[in-house]
């Protein structure tokens, strides 16, 4: 197993999270996915979210597949430092979630799914001043 083969592999049966910053591979053959995940954890990642489900049917009957996931930042970041110099179809992708992981690595997926969705939460109420550091509105205070 290498990295060229995984890229491979990736680029075609995979996906990449950028809203929950995680990575996912695809596949029927559960097998295939044992050996990648074997692969990567000698390379070191060893997240206690890896998983890869057993495929099954579906309510309606058709076929599940089996996933490979990767969600912690660690594990994602090495992921991608290990595929980026092979990858084709997903480079852009990769490159962008593997820079924003750098730029803001305490933000969780939950905060970073708030950015540019201005809704009540707290986080977009303190960024735009609404929430004062004690957590209290400053909004319709009397003087």
């Amino acid at each position: 197993m290498t990295w060229a083969y995984i890229v491979g592999f990736f680029d075609g049966e995979g996906n990449i999270n950028a809203r929950g910053h995680g990575i996912a591979l695809f596949q029927n053959h559960l097998g295939v996915l044992q050996e990648i995940a074997d692969f990567l954890r000698g390379e070191g990642l060893v997240s206690p979210k890896y998983r890869v489900k057993e495929s099954g049917f579906r309510p309606d009957g058709t076929k599940r597949c089996n996933v490979l996931k990767y969600s912690r930042k660690g594990d994602v970041l090495k992921f991608l430092n290990g595929v980026l110099p092979y990858l084709i179809v997903k480079r852009r992708l990769a490159e962008d979630l593997r820079r924003f992981l750098i730029i803001y690595p305490s933000l969780t997926a939950k905060q970073a799914s708030l950015i540019g969705n201005q809704t009540s939460t707290k986080l977009a109420r303190l960024a735009y001043g609404h929430v004062g550091t004690d957590g209290r509105s400053t909004r319709n205070k009397r003087p």
